[in-house]
Parts: C-alpha cells; structure tokens; sequence
C-alpha cells in the first residue's frame, strides 16, 4: 500500500536498479540548485510560526509539516506558480492518515491477510487515503510530461531542475520505468523526505527550547556567519560554517531518529556475541537503543552536541550512529534532510527564541 514497488519495499535486482537511477537525482550539485526553495520555504515557515503564536505556546508540527511538504514537492514536482493550498493541505492529511494506519496494520498480525484488512473500515479509508496520494502523483506526472513536450525535451530549466523532469527523461527512453514505477518511487520521495524532515525539525527545536544555553551558543554561531542580516538567503559556503547547529541537529537525531528501528535480512549465518543467526532471518535494529550505547556515547541521556565536535568524534564506529540507517540501503534523501534541518534551524534561531512548555 501507498509505496507500491518504490525504494523502500522493493529487493533484488530490482531494488539495485532503482538505486542506481535515484542516486542521480540526489547529488549533491543538484540539491544545490534547490537551494532557493529550501531557504524561501523557511522563512516562510517563521512568518507562519509568528501567526500561530497564541500567549505563551506555539504548536509547531503543523506549520512545519506544510513548509517541508512545499518544499519536498516544489523540488520533486517544480515550482507551481496557481498552488492549490488546499490540494496540498489533503496530500499532508492523506499521508498522515494513511501512515499510521498502515502502522497499525503492522502492529497486529490479525489484520496482515489483505482480505481481512480491506473489509474493515480502517482497510477503507486507508484505499480512500491512498488514491488521493496517487491521483496527485499521477496529475503531476502528466503536467510536467505536457511541459516536457511544449520544449521539445530539449532543454532544462536553468537551476532548480524538478527530480521528476530527471525520472521523465529516463521514462521516456526506457521501457523497463513504467509511468506506475514512477508513481511508486515519487510516492516513496514525498513519503520519506517530508516525514523524516518534519520529525526531524520538531525535535530540534523542542531540544533548543529546553537547553536555553545551547541555543544561545546558536545564535551566537549565526550571528557572526550572518553579521546581523537574517533576511538573506543561506548558500552552501555559509552552511558548512554553521558547525555547532550541525552540531545541535546531530545530537538531537541521536536522541530522536526520524526511524525507530529499520528490518534487515540476514543473507548468510552469522555468530554475533555466541549468538548463531541463520539465514534468511529478519532482524530489526533499533537505532534510539543503540545510539544509548553507554560505551559510545558516555551519559547517553544527556544532550550534548559537543559529542559530534571533530575532535570527539574521531575513531567513533560510522555504524555507532545510524539516524537515517546505513550501508547500501542507507536513506536516499540525507543529504536533503541534513540540509532542511540546517536552513530550518538556521532561520528559526536568527528570528525566534524560543521555549517549552511543561505541557
């Protein structure tokens, strides 16, 4: 359901083929030139955040959710200058919906048989949630295939070239990418860059609310990369300065991992710690348990974002900190992620203190 044989459900030949092409579209010279939408998209979302505002408390996950949903969708799908709010407005509710009914799903093992599930109300209205999400994708789809074909397929846009104008041109010299295989890895992208962002955000600044000393050694990193001016745009030299909210949004990951836990298949018998661990066994790693890794990471409840300083994390395990997984299935769009959060954080501290409620 929803993500269909994208990225994250597939395996195989058919997973390292995918792989392959997706790999493309995240490069690091291409999420430069979606630079512009990450930064207007944030200062967006502090103007928004400023609205919500009521007396002491602020409820962030909604106006965050919208700007990372703009932003993955303006990078996936272009810029869409006639936006229809509310359209977008029911892809975040049908995602949202359809996620954790899906979560439920799996949670109880009497609802897995397809026709079970699908006869009760819940199976329903997750059928109800699904087409929305797909009818979008595929309205999509269709209007940038039109705009391909009015330029002849012969030139892309200057910068921000949308990821969908990428797969397009692979699909359409390729029998072996389907339109449906295209809506199955879009789905996948939205799915997976908005939530995890979303979480992500939320998290970081509910951390920067707590520990007030931390948040001014932000401010203080920011105000000397920025002189003042939080107005302008952030580039990419600007953002590998900004070393201690990295800093900040690690150790917030560590603590809290867009992804609980993650299943592998072990592909051949393995001892671990005297333990024989047959072939072809499912095994799920928990990430917010290993990153408490007493050994690791010493006071492992503590936040303290000094532990990702270079010098302290030198000779540290790449597999000791997993947020977005890691090896070859590692999360496809962290780089994205890693890079929201930086202009999210960046824009959020320049212009708003902020603090937690008890409640």
């Amino acid at each position: 359901m929803f993500l269909g044989t994208g990225l994250i459900n597939s395996g195989g030949n058919l997973w390292r083929f995918r792989r392959r092409l997706l790999n493309s579209c995240f490069r690091k010279d291409i999420l430069k030139g979606h630079l512009s939408i990450m930064n207007e998209k944030s200062l967006i979302l502090v103007e928004s955040l400023k609205k919500e505002t009521r007396e002491d408390f602020t409820k962030v996950k909604k106006p965050i959710s919208e700007c990372t949903l703009n932003i993955i969708h303006d990078i996936i799908f272009g810029r869409h200058e006639d936006e229809n709010k509310s359209e977008l407005r029911g892809l975040i509710n049908s995602i949202k919906w359809g996620m954790r009914f899906v979560v439920e799903r799996v949670m109880n093992g009497f609802l897995w048989p397809h026709f079970i599930y699908f006869s009760t109300k819940r199976g329903k209205e997750l059928k109800k949630h699904e087409k929305i999400v797909k009818d979008f994708t595929r309205s999509r789809i269709q209007q940038r295939k039109q705009k391909l074909m009015e330029r002849n397929f012969s030139t892309r846009e200057a910068n921000e070239t949308p990821l969908l104008d990428l797969l397009l041109e692979y699909h359409f010299k390729s029998t072996d990418f389907t339109e449906n295989d295209l809506s199955d890895e879009l789905i996948t992208m939205v799915i997976a860059g908005q939530d995890s962002t979303t979480v992500a955000i939320s998290w970081i600044l509910y951390m920067l609310g707590l520990h007030e000393d931390i948040q001014t050694k932000v401010y203080e990193e920011l105000d000397l990369i920025f002189d003042g001016d939080c107005e302008r745009h952030v580039t990419l030299e600007e953002l590998k300065e900004m070393k201690y909210l990295k800093s900040v949004i690690k150790e917030t990951l560590r603590l809290y991992p867009p992804a609980p836990f993650m299943a592998r298949q072990v592909h051949k018998d393995v001892n671990i710690c005297g333990y024989q661990i047959p072939k072809g066994t499912t095994c799920v790693v928990l990430p917010p348990m290993l990153h408490r890794d007493e050994e690791t990471f010493p006071d492992a409840e503590r936040f303290d974002p000094d532990r990702f300083s270079p010098e302290n994390s030198q000779g540290r395990s790449p597999y000791a900190y997993i947020p977005f997984s890691a090896g070859p299935r590692n999360c496809i769009v962290t780089n994205q992620v890693i890079l929201e959060d930086a202009l999210s954080g960046r824009s959020l501290c320049d212009k708003t203190g902020q603090e937690n409620s008890e409640h």
